[in-house]
């Protein structure tokens, strides 16, 4: 039987992580408590393990134990990868034609997307955003912030990456439209080069323009940006430009292929030529359709990205 692949389950889109030879540098941090200040000295990821969140760990689990918080929104278990026989079976060749060329699929229950109208409206308040982005910036950014601020910030800037435990302070939700407001582009690129209170600076580790596409980034964090990447990115694009669809082909010998299929481009003319009235039940009837998925990136991940999240999970979580 052949299924049209519709990725609609929680991912994390792919990015390519920044390097540089700088050392992070290490911040006295005033709990804002107490007079008692404390060393804090965050971990740059490495590409493979930016990757790995992004694109990975809502499924998998941040440390790869089958528990990411997409798992229950799938129907069959999520595999556990630290110390699986799934990697310590398979060459790295294997691994990367396992991640983009599927050979499978799965059933998204009706769960997952927006359930709400305030959902779906937050999402359309995104996508009319959406033509007016410098993408270049804001990709540059998205890089940047994944391997520097998502242990912390979190991947969609909630406060809940897995080193925010270990701060003296709650962290802020970076996505609130309360927060977004509050403060202005020069004051949010002083607390990226300078820090603030329990957050190190980094104009140590970054360019001024480099700071800058992470504010741009930054902006970019909101409810309906969520709902765009988990849900929409594999077929629209992650700037509303349609991408191939993959098309599983089941059974023996068989082989999976790309197909063409009518996807609108979510540009400023077929935005302009729409009212909301007319786009958020098109948003209601797409989220909420029960469409069988397959985990694959071949629109998302390059082959070498792929590499890179392969010798993460081989070389740490095997290891672990």
């Amino acid at each position: 039987m052949n299924w049209i692949i519709v990725f609609v389950v929680f991912l994390l889109s792919a990015c390519s992580g920044k390097s540089t030879n700088k050392t992070l540098p290490t911040q006295l941090v005033d709990t804002q408590a107490s007079a008692v200040t404390q060393v804090v000295q965050p971990r740059k990821l490495t590409k493979g393990e930016a990757l790995y969140l992004r694109n990975c760990a809502d499924c998998h689990g941040w440390e790869g134990r089958g528990n990411g918080p997409a798992a229950e929104y799938i129907d069959v278990a999520t595999p556990v990868l630290q110390n699986s026989q799934l990697l310590n079976n398979q060459s790295e060749q294997q691994f990367v034609d396992w991640v983009l060329n599927p050979t499978s699929k799965l059933q998204v229950t009706d769960k997952a997307g927006p359930q709400t109208n305030t959902e779906a409206s937050a999402l359309l308040a995104y996508l009319r955003k959406q033509p007016g982005i410098n993408w270049a910036q804001t990709e540059a950014g998205q890089e940047t912030y994944d391997q520097l601020c998502a242990n912390c910030h979190g991947l969609y800037g909630h406060g809940d990456g897995s080193f925010s435990a270990e701060m003296p302070v709650p962290m802020p939700d970076l996505s609130t439209a309360s927060y977004q407001n509050q403060y202005n582009d020069q004051e949010l690129l002083s607390f990226i080069s300078q820090g603030k209170g329990a957050m190190p600076g980094f104009d140590e580790v970054l360019s001024a323009q480099e700071i800058r596409e992470v504010l741009a980034f930054v902006r970019l964090l909101s409810p309906g940006y969520e709902s765009y990447d988990k849900y929409c990115t594999t077929c629209h694009g992650a700037d509303g430009a349609p991408v191939q669809l993959l098309e599983i082909n089941e059974g023996e010998g068989t082989e999976s292929e790309f197909i063409d299929i009518s996807i609108p481009t979510l540009d400023a003319k077929y935005l302009n030529a729409h009212t909301d009235a007319q786009l958020i039940p098109k948003i209601q009837h797409m989220l909420k359709q029960n469409q069988v998925s397959m985990l694959h990136f071949s629109g998302d991940i390059k082959p070498d990205e792929a590499t890179q999240i392969f010798r993460y999970l081989r070389d740490v979580m095997i290891n672990d």
